[in-house]
């Protein structure tokens, strides 16, 4: 199982890195192309996709790597997934029905006007598109990833962008003109694509599976009230990702400014997706398949997990300290915009600490922990953003910070004195010279 996993942790990073390389690349051209107020419109419309995805999840996806185990004994156990992915489905379609209601009424409040006021009623329908297909996307993905197939997903994923290139830049080769609906049909067609192909790769993995009859029954009043919980910890987990960050900003500052943000903190978004593939699904598969082992060996894998993803983010920050930052310090004219691009670096590095943990918590049906921890979280998130409007701008993003640090305390202390779990928190020595090391890399293809 270990063995899986660090495949998992290979092919998801590949995938994160081949991924973001060209889509990064796309976006450093595209930002050249167009008016940054477009940029920072588009950039504004993805995270609200991205965000109600989040929103609107209740749970589902979460509560797989609780009862994952279950499902893959065999064949008659997994086709217990059939009905919830088919009523997932018309969840997703009722939620996108009440979206385009909100959208055509004459009247909305402030919050929601700023969202829907750069969108063509012609584009709307297209955003939908991408919100079903994205959604259900997600919770096929979600599976796949539990079932280990990340090398299939890879395949797929990286070609799907590739695509995506392929198809915006060859209409604009034909049209010489960019336009919102230029940037969001060519993703309608690769993402219902993507789920074609994962469904046919779930489907191989179901043939595999033992044709034994023998299942056990889930309790409906367990798993309901596990996915409640894993409900608003999925809530609570995007209102403090890039995503929601990027609408903040976007509010209080504009498009313009946002675009220019959004521009700089790209390879922000690109580690949480990393991190998040390579590290949060793939450790929560490995935990997910361990639910009938000892737990005296699930803590040994979750530290000598958790222990290596310490050392990477220590590398990873040291090496943000020397290069990325004094870079864009020295690149940023505005410093009102300086602050926020480097708040928004340790925001995001805030949502990195506790990837490991909250799959134990899942996995170990301590989610109701995580539920009263998130629950304080946004609270004092939404007491904070009802005066925001009194905060000075440059420091719009500190308090965030704040909570985030301090509900990552909170869910280490509570895992210490649970289960007595306690990592090395120490710099290694390996890590500083391959810190620096790297540094060094970036410092002189910066420099060149």
């Amino acid at each position: 199982m270990y063995k899986k996993f660090i495949q998992a942790i290979t092919w998801n990073s590949i995938n994160i890195f081949l991924y973001k390389a060209i889509l990064l690349t796309h976006q450093v051209v595209l930002f050249y192309f167009i008016p940054k107020s477009m940029y920072g419109t588009s950039g504004a419309l993805f995270a609200t996709i991205y965000m109600i995805i989040g929103l609107t999840g209740f749970g589902f996806d979460y509560s797989l790597f609780s009862y994952f185990a279950e499902y893959s004994k065999n064949q008659s156990c997994f086709k217990k997934l059939i009905p919830q992915y088919i009523i997932r489905l018309i969840t997703i379609i009722i939620v996108a029905s009440l979206l385009y209601a909100i959208y055509i009424q004459k009247t909305h409040p402030k919050i929601i006007s700023f969202l829907i006021e750069g969108i063509p009623l012609g584009l709307l329908p297209y955003l939908l598109l991408i919100f079903v297909s994205e959604s259900f996307k997600r919770s096929l993905e979600t599976l796949a990833q539990l079932a280990f197939l990340n090398k299939k997903i890879t395949k797929i994923q990286v070609s799907m962008i590739l695509l995506y290139v392929i198809l915006f830049w060859g209409a604009y080769a034909v049209n010489k003109n960019i336009t919102l609906h230029n940037i969001f049909i060519p993703m309608v067609i690769i993402s219902y694509l993507e789920i074609v192909f994962l469904y046919r790769i779930i489907k191989n993995y179901y043939h595999s599976l033992s044709k034994d009859n023998s299942c056990h029954d889930l309790y409906k009043r367990t798993i309901t009230k596990n996915q409640i919980y894993n409900y608003i910890n999925q809530v609570s987990k995007n209102f403090f990702s890039p995503n929601f960050l990027m609408l903040i900003i976007a509010y209080n500052l504009g498009m313009h400014q946002a675009g220019t943000i959004r521009f700089f903190t790209n390879i922000i978004t690109l580690l949480y997706m990393l991190l998040h593939r390579s590290v949060s699904v793939p450790s929560g598969a490995l935990l997910s398949n361990m639910t009938k082992e000892a737990f005296v060996k699930i803590k040994e894998v979750f530290l000598t997990v958790t222990n290596t993803y310490i050392q990477f983010l220590y590398a990873l920050a040291i090496t943000f300290a020397i290069t990325i930052i004094p870079h864009v310090i020295a690149n940023v004219a505005e410093t009102s915009i300086t602050y926020h691009i480097l708040l928004f670096i340790i925001a995001g590095f805030t949502e990195y600490l506790t990837l490991t943990y909250e799959k134990l918590y899942i996995t170990q049906n301590a989610s109701n922990v995580l539920f009263y921890i998130n629950i304080i979280s946004v609270s004092s998130l939404f007491i904070i953003l009802s005066l925001v409007s009194n905060t000075y701008q440059p420091l719009l993003l500190i308090p965030i910070i704040c909570i985030r640090i301090m509900s990552a305390c909170s869910i280490g202390i509570y895992a210490y004195r649970k289960w007595q779990i306690r990592p090395n928190l120490s710099i290694l020595p390996q890590t500083l010279y391959v810190s620096f090391a790297l540094a060094a890399i970036l410092q002189f293809i910066i420099n060149r």
